[in-house]
């Protein structure tokens, strides 16, 4: 059984530097292997001067040169949107689209879900640097964190350390809010007896607590999305919902704050509750969550339903004239979506939709393939973060030197078993003496 996506293979490419500031970029590939979509490591190679786009396409071109493929079974390819990776005219994915003008580009999701988190009006943007001022001061001075430790042990707080803020860390920002908020009287003592007014004030200051609060709940709401998307197996189908999913929330708890409802917002309305002076701050709040929808819409342009039918295929047989579908494709689709037998086949592969179309490529080829090539693309480079996190924990202080890290790296992340008796047998048994 012979189905041209078989042998398609779409890339997801990272490039960072590690411990030791050498740059390394790292590749992931998804491609169909018998009856199933598996997400497999491909190398981890050193960039040894520049990082431009021409030195990251030169390294998957030599790859690919290696493991006899061709440009023309890469469908696709998931980055970060660095500029070395986009760039008009000598970005990587500009040169490998000269070698395959078919290939689909994705910008990692993720990554631009941590663009539109970073929308925040003048007055916000004011306190969430006034929270890093204050975590700084704490965690940049030994000295004062053990005196914050010893007050945080003294008044049994269920925590004794701040959180350190950087924009790297996708969570960081909710996770430092909370704490922050956790931590208020600890930290208005604290400055109290460290004689800062300005930063104690800040904790006498109702507005910017309200404001304060907020931004916890509203970067909760961001971390969750973001945590969402992150993990094997997610798709641009199912990351495209839950993005077009979070704005309709917005667009709901927009409207519950215009009555006057902030329950949508739980550390917020806590601590408003029973207050009357919120309207500049119920207008500010309002302000924000149309930024947010703003910048949703300038990130993600396209939030269709075209693809739904992939992972809900009973649900389109009345509408099936709607669907960016071929004549052959839609036939195809009334066909199976009227068996019985392929809706009890659907309903035990429901957390497995690569299998459930691949074992229909048989009796319904077109359609089949139509659904395994919107399932195959990466929607986020979340592959290659996670095995920068392994390389950092190989190439430790200890082992800074080590200068081909691919072998180890492959061990950590790779989910192929390895074949122990065919590894044997490539060594010489040591002979006695």
């Amino acid at each position: 059984m012979e189905h041209c996506y078989l042998s398609r293979i779409f890339l997801q490419i990272d490039e960072s530097t590690d411990r030791t500031s050498k740059a390394q970029l790292l590749g992931f590939g998804r491609f169909v292997d018998n009856s199933n979509i598996v997400e497999q490591f491909l190398f981890c190679k050193e960039l040894k001067s520049t990082t431009t786009g021409k030195d990251i396409f030169d390294v998957v071109n030599n790859f690919f040169e290696k493991s006899g493929l061709s440009w023309n079974y890469c469908c696709g390819v998931c980055t970060d949107g660095a500029p070395s990776m986009t760039g008009k005219y000598k970005g990587f994915v500009t040169l490998a689209k000269i070698q395959n003008p078919a290939m689909i580009i994705t910008h990692c999701f993720i990554h631009r879900e941590a663009l539109v988190a970073k929308t925040l009006g003048e007055k916000m943007l004011k306190v969430l640097n006034d929270v890093i001022k204050i975590v700084n001061y704490i965690k940049s001075r030994p000295l004062k964190t053990r005196i914050f430790e010893t007050i945080c042990k003294k008044m049994g707080s269920d925590h004794i350390h701040l959180l350190l803020h950087t924009e790297v860390r996708w969570l960081s920002r909710g996770q430092v809010f909370n704490r922050v908020i956790e931590l208020k009287e600890e930290l208005e003592l604290f400055f109290e007896k460290e004689n800062l007014p300005v930063y104690k004030h800040f904790f006498r200051n109702e507005n910017w607590c309200y404001i304060l609060s907020y931004l916890a709940d509203i970067f909760k709401k961001l971390n969750d999305l973001n945590a969402s998307m992150q993990g094997r197996q997610e798709t641009i189908i199912s990351s495209t919902n839950k993005i077009r999913g979070f704005k309709n929330k917005i667009i709901f708890w927009k409207s519950s704050i215009i009555k006057g409802d902030f329950s949508n917002f739980p550390t917020f309305s806590k601590l408003t509750m029973g207050k009357s002076n919120i309207k500049e701050l119920q207008q500010l709040i309002i302000e924000h969550l149309i930024l947010l929808e703003e910048k949703i819409e300038h990130y993600f342009p396209s939030l269709t339903t075209s693809a739904d039918w992939v992972v809900l295929p009973f649900d389109f047989t009345d509408n099936v004239n709607e669907l960016d579908l071929t004549n052959n494709e839609k036939n195809e689709l009334i066909d199976m979506s009227s068996s019985s037998t392929i809706r009890i086949l659907f309903n035990s592969k429901k957390n497995n939709m690569d299998s459930f179309w691949l074992n229909l490529a048989s009796e319904y080829p077109a359609i089949s393939q139509k659904a395994i090539l919107l399932l195959l693309p990466f929607s986020t480079s979340y592959l290659c973060e996670q095995a920068f996190s392994a390389l950092n924990n190989i190439k430790t202080s200890s082992r800074n030197r080590l200068k081909n890290v691919e072998p180890d790296l492959c061990l950590a992340v790779s989910t192929v078993s390895p074949r122990i008796e065919e590894l044997c047998k490539k060594y010489q048994s040591q002979i006695s003496h």
